[in-house]
């Protein structure tokens, strides 16, 4: 596995958007995930709204981030067994992965990515996203992001480099903050340095 970068000045330039290649589609993508993000975590902490509609919502907008289109959204919806305020109260690390590892199926459209997302907008705090660039970074090119068992060697290394330096994403979330009016967490900061970290 590879150890996380130094949040230089440099390495977080390159993981903001670049407003001298502002018109760069992989530019405008960045700054797409950046603006939307705190909007997505909005609907999962939506009180107005029944669990069915936020959950139907929060696929949508997971979905939005991803090239792939949802076919199968959440089928526990209709067995009535996602209890998505469940998943709001985990309150520890080893109870987020507790979670994950009781799942037989992953949540939505048979995809751990898709999954690790939406469970990231409900409980920011202690499920990281996960995709196949992610993968790369950590398990080497090639290796199949689509894994319960690798999400889960994920989410344990990454808490493992929270608690080690939970500091760590200060200059990054502060220059989000600068830029977006929202902070994000340490474990989005990390995620988001091994996101950039990929050359895919």
């Amino acid at each position: 596995m590879t150890s996380l970068p130094k949040l230089t000045t440099e390495f977080i330039a390159q993981i903001l958007p670049n407003e001298s290649n502002a018109k760069r589609v992989d530019e405008q993508r960045k700054d797409f995930y950046l603006r939307s993000y705190p909007a997505i975590i909005e609907i999962a902490r939506s009180k107005t709204l029944n669990t069915e509609t936020r959950l139907l919502q929060l696929a949508c907008a997971t979905y939005g981030w991803m090239p792939t289109i949802p076919k199968n959204l959440l089928p526990d919806i209709e067995l009535g067994k996602f209890r998505l305020d469940e998943v709001v109260a985990l309150k520890s690390d080893g109870e987020a992965r507790e979670y994950i590892e009781a799942r037989k199926k992953p949540l939505i459209n048979n995809s751990w990515i898709g999954t690790s997302k939406m469970l990231h907008f409900i409980n920011p705090k202690h499920f990281p996203i996960w995709d196949s660039r992610i993968a790369g970074t950590l398990f080497g090119e090639g290796t199949n992001a689509n894994s319960k068992n690798r999400y889960q060697e994920y989410c344990k290394k990454i808490h493992a480099w929270n608690e080690e330096d939970p500091q760590y994403g200060v200059p990054l979330a502060n220059a989000i903050e600068k830029e977006y009016r929202y902070k994000p967490n340490n474990l989005r900061c990390i995620e988001l340095a091994l996101f950039s970290m990929s050359q895919g």
